[in-house]
């Protein structure tokens, strides 16, 4: 995936066929911005991207995203890691 490329994640659905990187980068983003406004889990359910996880081939990421633990959680000693 090139830069350019991630620039345009917004937009997964703009070029056919759907790359699965492309869609996986797409709702990961929507993921962290669902986070960031705080949407409670029926606004999350309501505005999940499923279009683009069935154009991945991946029609139930919304049930693994909806039991994911928070993206804080999850990126807990991240940097520690990294630097080791």
């Amino acid at each position: 995936m090139t830069i350019d490329e991630l620039l345009q994640q917004g937009r997964a659905l703009a070029h056919e066929p759907v790359d699965a990187l492309h869609g996986i980068v797409h709702v990961a983003a929507w993921v962290s911005r669902a986070e960031e406004v705080q949407l409670d889990q029926a606004q999350r359910a309501q505005d999940f991207p499923q279009a683009v996880a069935d154009k991945i081939s991946l029609p139930t990421l919304h049930d693994t995203v909806a039991t994911m633990p928070p993206l804080a959680e999850l990126s807990a000693g991240l940097e520690d890691m990294i630097r080791s």
